[in-house]
């Protein structure tokens, strides 16, 4: 079937927190930035195009980041 990336995900009034998922010209995730002004970089394999690490980033200019969590696949794309 067909495949639609996730973009955004608000409340059901549309008019409180909002959450916005960016994506690289290959389609793999490469942020998540929260209306409360979180962002959190998504590390991504390359060739997988799969999620190897999310890291809240910190810092006037969010130069600095928080590893939160961190994933390894096998070869054939498996956690």
């Amino acid at each position: 079937g067909r495949e639609l990336a996730l973009t955004a995900i608000t409340d059901r009034t549309g008019e409180g927190d909002r959450i916005d998922v960016t994506y690289n010209p290959q389609g793999a995730p490469t942020g998540i930035i929260h209306s409360g002004g979180y962002h959190i970089a998504a590390d991504t394999d390359p060739k997988l195009l799969r999620i190897t690490a999310l890291r809240l980033l910190h810092g006037e200019d969010h130069e600095h980041s928080t590893t939160l969590i961190s994933f390894g696949y096998n070869t054939a794309g498996d956690l």
